[in-house]
């Protein structure tokens, strides 16, 4: 009765597809930035991911992983400029 359906983790994959498509698309929020939401979105997505489809995950996960990497560099960069990307 907890447990999701197959179904309600693709819903759910749906909805953090699109919430973490749109931060790495147009950026993040004050907010978002503040709750650190790529990161728990990212996170809760390859869960769902590997849930529905298994080991080894689909091309995309690792394409994203890196779209997400290089938004968080460049976000760490923009914080201290002592750093270099």
């Amino acid at each position: 009765m907890n447990a999701f359906t197959v179904e309600e983790l693709r819903e759910v994959n749906d909805a953090l597809c699109e919430a973490v498509n749109r931060m790495l698309d147009r950026g993040q929020s004050v907010q978002e930035r503040e709750y650190n939401s790529l990161v728990n979105a990212w996170e809760a997505q390859k869960k769902c991911v590997r849930l529905i489809l298994g080991d080894p995950p689909p091309r995309w996960v690792q394409d994203t992983q890196a779209r997400v990497d290089n938004v968080l560099k460049a976000a760490n960069v923009a914080a201290d400029p002592k750093l270099t990307v």
